[in-house]
Order: C-alpha cells, then sequence, then structure tokens
C-alpha cells in the first residue's frame, strides 16, 4: 500500500502543470481543516478565489466548525492572497484578512449565539496538477475575540 501511495504521488508531482496565476484567473475549492487551542473543531469550507492581477488574489470563504462538545460556528470571511510562485506547479502565498463568525453554544437548557469580527493572518502553498487541479495547505491565526485560535485545512480545488 505504502508502495501505491508513493507511486501516486510522484506520479502527481511529475504531471504537466502550471501555476494559474495570471489575471482574471479564478478557482473554486473544498477545504477540510481542524481548529487548534480552545476550540478542537473539525472544519469543512468552501473558497472561491479570483486574481485581480498575476500576483494579488481576492480568496472569499466559508468555513463550518463542526459541534464538538456543544460548539459549533460557521465562518464568513474576506482574505487577500499574495502569490509567490516558486515553480511551474508550485507556489505560495501569505494569508490577510477579516472573518465574520457565528458560535453556536448548545448547553442545555440555555442556547446561545455569539457574533464576532476579526483578522486573518497566515500562509498557503498550493500545487497545481494537472490542467486545472489545485491541491493546496494553509495554516493561519483567526484573531477573535476570546475565540482565536489557530487553523489549519488541506484544500482542493479546481481553476477555469
Amino acid at each position: 500500500m505504502k508502495k501505491f501511495l508513493l507511486l501516486v504521488f510522484v506520479t502527481i508531482l511529475s504531471t504537466s502543470a502550471f501555476a494559474q496565476t495570471e489575471e482574471g484567473d479564478q478557482s473554486i475549492s473544498a477545504n477540510l481543516g481542524l481548529g487548534f487551542d480552545k476550540l478542537e473543531n473539525v472544519t469543512l469550507g468552501i473558497d472561491y478565489r479570483f486574481n485581480i492581477s498575476q500576483e494579488i488574489r481576492l480568496a472569499p470563504s466559508f468555513t463550518y466548525f463542526i459541534k464538538k462538545d456543544g460548539l459549533s460556528a460557521y465562518s464568513a470571511e474576506m482574505n487577500l492572497n499574495y502569490i509567490f510562485p516558486l515553480t511551474e506547479q508550485f507556489s505560495f502565498y501569505p494569508i490577510g484578512g477579516l472573518s465574520f463568525t457565528s458560535y453556536n453554544f448548545d448547553q442545555n437548557p440555555f442556547d446561545t449565539s455569539v457574533n464576532r469580527l476579526g483578522l486573518n493572518l497566515g500562509l498557503g502553498a498550493e500545487m497545481y496538477t494537472y490542467d486545472n487541479i489545485i491541491i493546496g495547505f494553509e495554516a493561519k491565526y483567526r484573531i477573535v475575540s476570546d475565540f482565536s485560535q489557530p487553523v489549519i485545512a488541506l484544500r482542493v480545488g479546481y481553476s477555469f
């Protein structure tokens, strides 16, 4: 099994691809992640990315923090990425942006919701496999009053 997974990984890395960093390029992605610190929730998300220029990308996203210990949340974010292509197949980018998060506490007999605005700071990397498939990783710190936390996510996207 290990040899098979290694073969798949090497095949993906050796596939001819090119960085999608032209003005007007777009992509949509799904991601799976984990929030750390006080709120150790698994996350599911979706994002849309639009290249304003060759280097600058607008990246709105929606993330759901799956309920754990009576706490769930959702977050709508608007981030900017500055893309640094390292090779034709790989680039990395700093992340900066704003978020709106709604935290829902289901604690019997009381259910409470708290809304917060916050900042996102982090780094991401992506690999361009095949012509339109993107595999990426992001690590960011969400600065939110009473709920700040690091979050990591793996994402798979389609560019068009």
